[in-house]
């Protein structure tokens, strides 16, 4: 399958059935049809992709951009970025996790602190060392 440059993280969209590969030096994701193997679209993203989950119901994928220090959110219907929320006091943004019961997105920074977001506006809520 043709991607950007150095895809580093997969995900799989269940609700259309897509895989997303986010592509570290190519600044994009790629999303395939699942069941084709399909490119359905490219999305530019404004730096290098890392960790990414998603939220069915909200229609959308969550993406840590490590060189900006931020998470985009993407519209999974749109497949475009939808919102960009920075996650300073984090910096180097790398893993990512997610609480859909409580809207809350927990990215792991480069420099040693957890951040935790409301998965909903971007808000930083608390950072722990």
């Amino acid at each position: 399958m043709k991607t950007g440059a150095n895809p580093d993280c997969i995900l799989y969209e269940p609700g259309h059935k897509e895989v997303y590969t986010f592509n570290g030096r190519g600044n994009s994701a790629t999303v395939f049809d699942a069941g084709t193997g399909e490119v359905k679209a490219t999305i530019t993203l404004p730096g290098k992709p890392e960790f990414a989950v998603v939220d069915v119901k909200a229609g959308r994928i969550y993406n840590n951009i490590e060189d900006t220090n931020e998470i985009v959110a993407i519209d999974t219907k749109a497949h475009a970025v939808a919102a960009r929320w920075p996650i300073a006091p984090g910096e180097g943004a790398s893993g990512l996790a997610i609480d859909l019961d409580r809207h809350r997105l927990f990215a792991v920074a480069g420099n040693k602190l957890l951040v935790a977001l409301d998965s909903t506006t971007g808000k930083v809520l608390s950072t722990l060392p």
